[in-house]
């Protein structure tokens, strides 16, 4: 018994060993979904395994598929021939590969070796690879896909009409106005002006004010665009400012003359706001939802904020100017830019500047110190500039140069690396590193050493940065030293943001310094009862000094009432302003009352208009016209079909045809039967829509339904909008089987419209419907031919009847001709064809 139990189970075991062995040498086969790039090669992918833990290719599939030339010596186990240019020559590992009945099969780990990646997924079988676009068939794709792009641009390109910037000896001005009498102490007249327009081919700019206790005074600036092969380039000169890449200015603005582009970015982080606007107008300073600080324009116009801080990359300023009849206008203050620049391009920049000297009389600067700069910018790539340049200072101290070298490198995430280096008589260097930490926290660190006349002084600030939607908080510790003189300090600030309110407290801890520490609240709110800002300050010395502003607003009924009073401690004054405006289109007046410790109660009376010399009386309003071009356009029956405007010709306009443009607000005004398009901000190419929706006939089509224009302030471009009359051809072929029956599908046969009228007599292609029915539209006017293409019939043995059709639009009674069936039958096929 126990015998045949020993038997039984040493039976068993054979039996269990005959099964594994055959279980190994038994192959599986799975048909996976198959994919190179993305792009679905097959759904039935053979692959084979024995165990489900490796699988196998056949390497006729991995030729085919990878398009490479390999094969196996399976005895020396050696992989090789040519993979997409490459000679390739592997020594495999046993179970790298299987043969098969003299089939053999790579394991697709074996893709491994080659420069690409796999996903394989069992569960639901599916095979992936990615080449990275070096798969032979992937960039016959890519260059075919960039042909058809290129073609498309092309073909974009033709339905853009592009009008150059042009520069005239002399355009009318346009004018910014402003008439002032006020009782101070005895009556006062005062005027302010602005005006840009074209003069000797150059863009000028005049800021002019007067009074009757003042000399004229003001700023005038000529400039031009220059295109010097693809990087954008400008000069300007006359009272110019210093560009933002100046290295140590010693100056701010004066006489002189700057060629180049300002390509330096990161350069002066902290700036000054400053400029000309209606006198009496309020202009505030927000950053982001934050309002930061808000004043009035002088009597002259002239207006100064406090500085900006550009070190974070998300930092964005605007100002608002509510002018004296209560509109408003917001102006961005970006930061400074590349400026178009792109990659691999360089910019060379020159300028020249006498502080001491003007084109009008100034009167805010007496200082006659020189700065020259001459140096040139490169872009390494999208996230790296290089500069180099020397620097001409002469000052009442004497004559220096200053050699430098500035590289910067911002990232995506707007981290930030940046180093400047110079040389004085002693080095001088600017570095920062900003690391963005996520979208909400930064920190920033900068070391400077910078010279001030004969004197070095250095600079560290390390802050720390934190905004979302509604809160933001931030705390700058800063340390600087020169001239004998020490400071340290921490300048907090805590800020909270809604639709309608903003509260910003700052605060200024002196740890060493001669001044004292100070505490700042600005805050603004606003509503359907009105708008009110106030600013709040106090200075913490041995006797606490405050300071207050407040000021408020309303529209009401059309008239905008304004109030705003200030107070100070220190010399315990308080001044008082109050404000009445009123705008009828054609102009705007303003009425003002105001009253100081100093002054007595003053009465003024302020008549503000801005117009556009070529047509005064139609544009004459409150709006600011002065930085924008002028567009006049007009759209006309293109009837020789050149595209151009034969005046000579006295080719027909069609009234109703306006161009739009979605991003700017303007001033539509038809003068003698042409639409003029006032403030148009055109100073970069600005793309226009054509609106011919009020033209009746559907048939007249503008040629180029989109226009790119490109001016400066002050500038005028004419545009001619030629309209063509296209007429359309309809009609159906019919195929006929052997039978004569028709059939029901007669799609993409081919149809050729031969232009009799042309000299290089062009032939267009037009295909059928599935139905056999088909439309060729924009067709203009002349005699043509449409015909059954010879190698469509010739390819799919057919013949017509009839073959041809002739087309004359100037016998059409409508413009939708309608053309005889063409019948197409099969070819009867003889004895000796077959």
């Amino acid at each position: 018994m126990i015998f045949r139990i020993v038997r039984l189970f040493c039976a068993a075991l054979l039996l269990s060993a005959t099964f594994v062995v055959a279980a190994q040498d038994y192959l599986d086969y799975i048909f996976a979904d198959f994919k190179i790039d993305n792009r679905i090669i097959s759904s039935e992918l053979e692959l084979v395994t024995r165990d489900y833990r490796d699988f196998y290719l056949a390497l006729t599939s991995f030729n085919e598929h990878l398009a490479c030339t390999l094969k196996l010596d399976s005895d020396a186990r050696l992989l090789s021939g040519d993979f997409w240019g490459q000679t390739i020559s592997l020594n495999l590992e046993a179970q790298a590969f299987l043969v098969d009945e003299d089939d053999v099969y790579l394991n697709i780990n074996v893709l491994t070796y080659f420069p690409l990646e796999y996903e394989f997924n069992h569960a639901k079988q599916w095979l992936s690879i990615f080449t990275d676009g070096k798969h032979p068939k992937t960039q016959e794709i890519i260059r075919e896909q960039r042909k058809n792009l290129i073609e498309a641009i092309k073909e974009r390109q033709k339905e853009v009409l592009v009008k150059s910037d042009r520069y005239e000896i002399f355009t009318p001005p346009n004018l910014d106005i402003n008439l002032g009498i006020k009782n101070k102490d005895k009556l006062e007249q005062a005027m302010y002006a602005q005006a840009t327009g074209d003069f000797l081919f150059h863009q000028g700019s005049i800021q002019i004010s007067t009074s009757s206790n003042q000399k004229p005074h003001g700023r005038a600036i000529f400039a031009r665009k220059l295109d010097v092969g693809l990087t954008p380039m400008s000069y300007e000169f006359g009272d110019i400012k210093i560009p933002q890449s100046a290295f140590i200015p010693t100056v701010s603005s004066g006489l002189g003359f700057y060629i180049g582009q300002d390509a330096r970015r990161s350069q002066k982080l902290r700036d000054n706001v400053n400029g000309y606007t209606l006198p009496g107008s309020e202009i505030e300073l927000h950053q982001g939802d934050y309002l930061v600080d808000f004043t009035v324009a002088d009597e002259s116009g002239y207006y100064e904020l406090g500085k900006l801080d550009f070190r974070r990359s998300e930092t964005s300023y605007f100002i608002k100017i509510i002018a004296p009849d209560g509109k408003t206008t917001r102006q961005e203050i970006k930061k400074p830019t590349w400026k178009g620049l792109k990659v691999g391009q360089w910019s060379p920049e020159f300028v020249y500047m006498d502080a001491g000297a003007y084109v009008l009389n100034k009167t805010r600067s007496t200082r006659d110190d020189r700065f020259a700069m001459i140096g040139s910018s490169y872009v390494f790539d999208e996230e790296q500039l290089v500069r180099g340049g020397v620097e001409w200072h002469k000052t009442s101290s004497g004559t220096y140069n200053v050699p430098f070298v500035d590289y910067e490198f911002i990232s995506q995430d707007g981290s930030e690396l940046s180093s400047k280096i110079g040389f004085a008589d002693a080095w001088l260097h600017e570095n920062r590193l900003k690391w963005v930490v996520n979208s909400a926290h930064s920190l920033d660190l900068q070391i400077a050493r910078s010279k001030a006349y004969d004197n070095i002084q250095n600079r560290k600030t390390l802050g720390y940065y934190f905004t979302d939607d509604k809160r933001r908080f931030q705390s700058v510790y800063s340390y600087s030293s020169g001239m004998g003189v020490t400071e340290k300090s921490v300048i907090s600030q805590l800020g909270l943001s809604d639709v309608d309110k903003s509260f910003l407290l700052t605060w200024d801890k002196k740890i060493v310094s001669q001044s004292a520490d100070r505490v700042t609240l600005v805050t603004s709110a606003s509503g359907t009862w009105g708008a009110v800002n106030l600013s709040l300050t106090r200075e913490f010395q041995q006797q606490h000094q405050d300071y207050l502003s407040l000021s408020y607003s309303k529209l009401i009924n059309g008239y905008s009432f304004s109030a705003s009073t200030s107070y100070s401690t220190r010399q315990s004054k308080v001044a008082t302003y109050m404000r009445l405006s009123k705008s009828w289109g054609k102009l705007s007046s303003s009425f003002s009352i105001s009253k100081s410790e100093s002054q007595p109660l003053i009465v003024g009376l302020n008549i503000a208009f801005s117009f556009n010399a070529k047509a005064p009386f139609e544009t004459l309003n409150s709006r600011s016209y002065r930085n924008g071009a002028t567009i006049k356009n007009w759209a006309f029956l293109d009837g020789n079909y050149n595209g151009k405007w034969d005046e000579e010709l006295n080719e027909q306009t069609i009234p109703g045809v306006r161009l739009e443009a979605r991003s700017s607000v303007t001033a539509d005004i038809e003068i003698d039967e042409r639409s003029h398009l006032f403030g148009v901000d055109a100073y970069d190419p600005s793309l226009f829509q054509v609106n011919s929706e009020q033209v009746d006939n559907p048939f007249l089509i503008p040629l180029y339904p989109s226009i790119q224009v490109e001016s400066h302030p002050g500038g005028r471009v004419d545009v001619a909008i030629p309209l063509q009359l296209f007429y359309e051809a309809e009609g159906e072929i019919i195929l006929l089987d052997k039978t004569g029956q028709a059939s029901r599908h007669t799609g993409y046969v081919a149809l050729e419209l031969v232009d009799l009228d042309s000299k290089s007599a062009p032939v267009r292609v037009a295909y059928t419907e599935k139905d056999g029915f088909y439309i060729i539209d924009k067709i203009k006017r002349g005699r043509y031919t449409l015909r059954v293409s010879k190698e469509y019939l010739d390819e799919n043995n057919i013949t017509c009847s009839p073959c041809e059709y002739s087309i004359d639009t100037q016998s059409a009674d409508d413009f939708i001709m309608y053309v005889s069936d063409i019948v197409l039958r099969a070819r009867e096929v003889n004895s000796n064809e077959e």
